[in-house]
């Protein structure tokens, strides 16, 4: 057989491959009896889109075909496979508002679903009309799935970058419109009025060459209109670059363009080298999270919008960073980095907090009254925060530069100062904005070995090892000398496993005469174990109910019904020392409980290390109770600009009330207990032993403990109010680290 041969029948298994798998994707979405039309060089597609019944799917096969395409009223499926829809010339075959008026479509839907998928659209060859509504597919008044298309040369090289060419255009249209490639064409995507869309991994590439010649050229990547919702995801827009020969424009070529909107998240999209890469204009209750922004002149802009939440966005080489031109915005968590202005705000009311800024001129700029800004970090900054003479009452507490240094309270009143402040800012959040406060940023912490446990000494091996094994495998780690735990130990003679709550010796040599020789009952879960010398540490969790009965189930445990400290819900991390020196005959040694869940742990030089977390509740019936009697009107029931303007009447009323309960026990909410061999509970820190990052991060408590399982000391360490479940130890160091997303998994 020749290669041609070979090649012609490997493109059509490939070709058939694709074919399955795209009409198995659609026909799942409609009928099983969906029937194939194949359309052949040659043959017209709307020839074929005319004689189809609702559901078949229509099978565009490799060539270019010069035609137009009008689907009305009709549930098909398009399918090109390998296929290039270019017609010469372009005639009205469908209307659209927004100003937009007639439009010129190579795919035109109107009404019904259509589902298009793989196909080719280049508009190079098209002879049109200037300053109509130039498109590679357009859906009004219709539903259906845009997927793996290519739409190229959509433009009108006499009025670039005006709403005139589109890759895609839609109005009044429900749509999902998945990994399709868009370039050289003078907008990309336009959902405008009332669209319902979820749009993600697609690829907007709108520079042209041409552009370089022409001024007023306003490029949109997507766009989005009048009460249009949805979510965009996993895009890549690029290149929507403001490209004129005058130096000043009204316009601005944006990359995500939002307009007069509700309900829209914007989320983990890629935006590069765009003038403005997110415009958010006239729109309320959107999110705009997790977006990665490249080298243009405006990151992040809103202007006149309302309930817009901008949060753990990247921004590198911006000018301007972020630019809030609305009141009540929450922006939280950003990172941005090479900036002029790394964030400005014009609005009253909002929340600038927790915002990392690095290597710029000026942090944040502030021109609003009554804006709440803390927790921002600033490295290599000039000026990191600067507040307009004409500004009122903005709190700026915690502004300085900060640093990621952990630093100790000095006393149980400055913890207790601390807490009152945080808890009194998420309170005045929360209400200004109508909603509940979020979690914190994550941290990355180092902690020093040296200090948190004694300086134990190993205990000697007094018995022979001759009937071991010559060698013998042990637990997988990260740095040779740090072992790790695991649900299996061994020493080459004695085997050591949890299962459950039960912990199995096994004498394992001769391997053919292997047998269980003793069980150790224990409390709790199984988590894991270590085995140093002839002693196991064996870790379980444990939880006990409350003595008392909530009476407020929707807001967790009533502190004020528990009598006492022992009288509380437990749950903690059980470490049980078991001696096994004679591994027929093991002993319990002591049993110790810290309070959280278990985190990880380290054994280094016969010592154990132990990383717990817990997260204490703030909101106990007594408090609650307590903020009621305030009689505070309810926030969603007032404006914006109500709830702005009483913000200081509520810190001020609230903060008493949070300090008292704090001091007699939110303290000891925070403070993890302590409870060694079944005894009574007690906190394992004060107050000067409780470490905090330079910024606030969240209310969760890490403790770091050493413990000398030999010995008969209590543990030693350090507690830290922060988040972290990644534990990675050297020789020297702990290092706990918080994944950016740990709220997804």
């Amino acid at each position: 057989m020749n290669s041609n041969k070979e090649g012609a029948i490997a493109m059509r298994k490939s070709s058939m491959t694709i074919i399955t798998i795209i009409c198995i994707f659609f026909i799942g979405l409609g009928s099983v009896e969906a029937a194939l039309i194949w359309v052949r060089p040659g043959d017209s597609i709307q020839r074929a889109v005319n004689t189809a019944v609702n559901e078949d799917i229509i099978v565009i096969l490799p060539g270019v075909y010069k035609e137009q395409v009008t689907i009305s009223n009709k549930n098909l499926s398009l399918i090109g496979l390998m296929a290039t829809i270019s017609p010469s010339s372009l005639n009205i075959n469908g209307t659209c508002g927004d100003g937009i008026g007639p439009v010129r479509a190579i795919i035109s839907v109107e009404q019904g679903h259509v589902n298009i998928g793989g196909l080719r659209l280049d508009g190079a060859a098209a002879d049109h009309q200037t300053g109509s509504g130039y498109t590679g597919i357009f859906y009004f008044n219709a539903s259906g799935i845009v997927t793996s298309c290519s739409i190229i040369n959509i433009l009108d090289e006499t009025r670039l970058g005006h709403h005139d060419a589109f890759g895609i255009l839609a109005e009044k249209a429900d749509l999902r419109v998945v990994a399709n490639c868009i370039e050289n064409s003078s907008n990309g995507m336009a959902f405008l009025e009332d669209c319902t869309v979820k749009i993600f991994n697609n690829r907007v590439r709108c520079r042209h060459e041409a552009f370089e010649s022409y001024g007023d050229a306003a490029l949109n990547g997507i766009e989005l209109g009048s009460q249009s919702s949805g979510f965009l995801r996993g895009n890549v827009v690029s290149k929507i670059l403001y490209l004129t020969k005058q130096e000043k424009t009204s316009l601005a070529a944006t990359g995500i363009f939002a307009r007069k909107t509700g309900r829209l998240n914007i989320y983990s999209n890629d935006l590069q080298e765009c003038q403005v890469a997110i415009h958010c204009e006239k729109s309320s209750h959107m999110t705009i999270s997790e977006n990665r922004i490249y080298d243009g002149e405006w990151g992040i802009v809103t202007h006149d919008s309302a309930d817009v939440l901008i949060q753990r966005n990247f921004i590198r080489g911006c000018r301007y960073g972020i630019w809030n031109g609305a009141n009540a915005i929450a922006t939280r968590a950003n990172i941005v980095e090479d900036f002029e202005i790394g964030l400005t705000s014009i609005g009253n009311g909002s929340s600038l907090t927790g915002n990392h800024f690095v290597g710029g001129g000026t942090g944040i700029s502030v021109y609003g009254d009554n804006n709440l800004i803390e927790r921002n970090v600033f490295d290599v900054v000039e000026y990191p925060v600067l507040v307009a003479p004409r500004t009122l009452e903005n709190s700026t507490a915690d502004t300085r530069n900060q640093t990621h240094a952990l630093s100790a309270f000095e006393s149980n009143g400055a913890l207790d100062h601390y807490l009152t402040d945080r808890l009194t800012d998420l309170f005045v959040q929360s209400f200004v904005s109508g909603g509940y406060p979020a979690l914190g940023d994550p941290v990355t912490t180092w902690i020093d070995m040296e200090g948190v446990a004694g300086s134990g000494s190993n205990v000697e091996v007094t018995r022979s090892l001759d009937e071991r094994p010559i060698d013998y495998t042990t637990t997988n780690v990260q740095e040779y000398g740090v072992d790790e735990p695991d649900l299996l130990k061994t020493n080459g003679h004695y085997i050591y496993y949890i299962q459950n709550s039960v912990l199995h010796i096994i004498d394992s040599w001769p391997a053919e005469e292997a047998h269980e020789i003793a069980t150790v009952q224990l409390d709790g879960w199984g988590e894991s174990i270590f085995l140093a010398d002839d002693t196991v540490v064996a870790f379980t969790s444990i939880y006990e109910e409350s003595n008392s009965y909530d009476d407020y189930g929707d807001y967790g445990y009533d502190d004020s019904a528990a009598t006492d400290e022992n009288s509380k819900p437990f749950s903690a991390v059980r470490m049980t020392v078991i001696d096994v020196t004679e591994p027929s005959s093991p002993s319990i040694v002591r049993t110790l409980d810290i309070e959280g869940d278990l985190v990880s742990s380290r054994l280094v030089d016969g010592l154990v290390y132990l990383v717990a977390f817990s997260s204490p509740s703030f909101i106990p019936a007594e408090l609650i109770d307590s903020m009621n009697a305030l009689d505070l009107p309810a926030p969603w029931d007032l404006t914006v600009e109500m709830r702005r303007s009483i913000a200081g009447r509520v810190r001020n009323l609230v903060r008493p009330i949070i300090a008292d309960y704090v001091a007699t026990k939110g303290r000891s909410s925070l403070i993890p207990d302590v409870r060694i061999n079944g005894g009574d509970r007690s906190d394992l820190f004060t107050g000067s032993e409780i470490l905090r990052p330079g910024y606030y991060t969240d209310f969760g408590m890490l403790t770091i403990i050493g413990l000398d399982p030999h010995g008969n000391g209590l543990p030693e360490g350090v507690g830290m109010i922060a988040s972290g479940w990644h534990v990675y130890g050297s020789l020297s160091s702990l290092y706990i680290a918080q994944d950016s997303r740990w709220w997804w998994l």
